[in-house]
């Protein structure tokens, strides 16, 4: 599509650093995959990278757990590029749905214990988790440390 000169719109938001680093990971790997159509993250990714250092070096330990979500997102990228196109076309293995469930699990997982370390007011829950068999995840419960997202007219 052409260039639009408009100004852009962003919306401010505040996210626990789970969801925050969540779509940073998302992000990374959308990017990297992207080949000649990764400018449509760029504007996005750049912004947010620099949010990223900041809470890393606030909360060295969350370092790892990103590295973990990055290689979560990276599995989960390849499945769906597989599993979407077979779903659409009513052909998806139950063995391709169970992973990709599988796979949202663990992304909550870890996305609940970096808000516990930076001391998130809040986390995602999933409801139905409850009652499968699976422990849920701790609440976070400690006093807010939010990161805001802040719109940026380019």
């Amino acid at each position: 599509t052409p260039h639009d000169p408009s100004p852009v719109t962003t919306v401010q938001v505040n996210m626990s650093p789970g969801d925050f680093l969540d779509r940073c990971a998302i992000l990374e790997v959308k990017r990297s995959r992207a080949g000649a159509l990764r400018y449509r993250t760029d504007r996005e990714y750049l912004r947010l990278t620099e949010m990223k250092r900041d809470l890393f070096e606030r909360y060295p330990a969350v370092e790892a757990l990103y590295a973990r979500m990055h290689c979560l997102h990276l599995t989960a990228y390849d499945l769906l590029e597989r599993a979407v196109p077979a779903a659409l076309r009513d052909e998806m293995t139950v063995a391709d749905h169970v992973a990709m469930i599988k796979l949202n699990r663990d992304r909550v997982e870890i996305k609940h214990e970096v808000d516990l370390v930076c001391h998130s007011p809040y986390t995602e829950h999933k409801s139905y988790y409850d009652g499968a068999g699976v422990e849920a995840p701790v609440e976070v419960t400690a006093r807010s440390r939010h990161i805001e997202l802040v719109g940026v007219n380019q």
